[in-house]
């Protein structure tokens, strides 16, 4: 016999759309960020849809005072939308006090929320990197696109390299050189 007793379960849709999705909540860990589970740990949020939808965002350890101040600044978002309330500290005693802190703050609340997805050069979605990509639902104030960031949602094709070019060339010697 081939085949499951067990039935899985259809999702419509197992990825996010670029845009503002709506209706997602998060789940913070410090864990590993590799498949395997190896490696150093650093605080993911896992962003998850109402279908099935789940995107990674990995917030690694910053090595400069203005990389650990914007990093700050967009995890203190997080909280406010989460709870309702500035309440994320500014200081802790280390990157893992921190990112532990930031778990306890958001998890199991419940809020639901909507987020802003691009793609980036790579062609992968994410979320930007500033401030501001997070509201709660609840929030009167509610997300918008601005031009750069509708330019983002399309998703990029890969730009030919100079050894393209030159493979796509016909390069079969001829008789009408000039020289």
């Amino acid at each position: 016999m081939y085949g499951s007793n067990e039935r899985t379960e259809l999702r419509e849709n197992s990825s996010f759309n670029p845009g503002i999705n709506q209706n997602v909540t998060i789940k913070a860990e410090f864990r590993s960020p590799k498949k395997d589970g190896t490696g150093d740990k650093v605080l993911c949020i896992d962003i998850l849809g109402n279908a099935g939808q789940k995107l990674t965002v990995t917030e690694w350890a910053g090595d400069s005072d203005d990389k650990i101040k914007n990093q700050l600044t967009r995890l203190r978002r997080w909280v406010k939308e989460v709870t309702g309330a500035d309440v994320f500290p500014s200081t802790f005693a280390s990157y893992e006090d921190m990112a532990n802190q930031f778990c306890t703050a958001v998890n199991d609340k419940g809020t639901l929320l909507e987020v802003k997805f691009v793609y980036g050069t790579k062609g992968y979605l994410e979320m930007p990197k500033y401030d501001g990509c997070v509201r709660a639902m609840s929030n009167p104030s509610r997300l918008t696109l601005s031009a750069s960031e509708s330019a983002k949602l399309v998703k990029p094709t890969a730009t030919p390299t100079s050894e393209d070019v030159i493979e796509g060339m016909d390069a079969a010697p001829t008789d009408d050189l000039p020289f």
